[in-house]
């Protein structure tokens, strides 16, 4: 966070500036929050960021680029894992985990601690939630289909797949996690999510 605001200061734009930005840019009008709006959409139009003709705004070339600017940043921030823990750390929870499943559908610890780290930074669940959900979904699927359409403990919790040279990732656990979080999960089985991968 330090980093993008000497970015910001850098060039002498605030985060209402950028929001301005984006709202205009992406036609989403976030502008009515930001206090004293008319004065900062001058100072940007006067940095050459945005341009006001026919009662409209619009981006610049500069400001498009320095939208842009942004938009690396903060896939770049993104990429990097915001998860610091060790297996040991996790250990007993992926072994807790590990154990809820058949034989057949177990995976290595290492391997699970992986996708772990990948799911928690994607989507924040706890423990808790997380032990709870996977154990209504084998509940789910052993009463619905014998245990047949189990998947394997890897690929509940992330699995990549590419369709038409795009790749998706679906996390199972996520939806279930989702529907267990609300209370939902009795109703019925939860929609998976997909995440496309840019």
């Amino acid at each position: 966070m330090k980093e993008y605001y000497e970015f910001l200061l850098k060039k002498k734009l605030t985060p209402d500036d950028i929001v301005i930005l984006y709202s205009i840019h992406s036609d989403v009008n976030y502008c009515g929050k930001i206090t004293d709006f008319e004065n900062k959409s001058i100072n940007l139009i006067a940095n050459g960021y945005l341009s006001f003709s026919n009662e409209m705004y619009r981006l610049t070339t500069r400001g498009l680029d320095l939208l842009k600017e942004c938009e690396e940043y903060f896939k770049k921030v993104h990429s990097k894992s915001r998860v610091k823990v060790s297996y040991e750390d996790w250990e007993a929870y992926i072994e807790a985990y590990r154990e809820m499943f058949p034989k057949s559908n177990r995976n290595n610890p290492r391997i699970l601690f992986e996708r772990f780290k990948w799911f928690v930074d994607e989507y924040g669940y706890s423990w808790d939630i997380i032990l709870g959900a996977t154990e209504k979904y084998l509940e789910h699927e052993s009463k619905n289909s014998g245990g047949m359409y189990i998947k394997k403990s890897m690929y509940f919790i992330k699995k990549e797949e590419k369709t038409g040279g795009k790749a998706t990732v679906q996390s199972v656990l996520a939806d279930w996690c989702d529907s267990y979080k609300r209370g939902e999960i009795d109703e019925d089985k939860p929609k998976y999510f997909g995440d496309n991968i840019v």
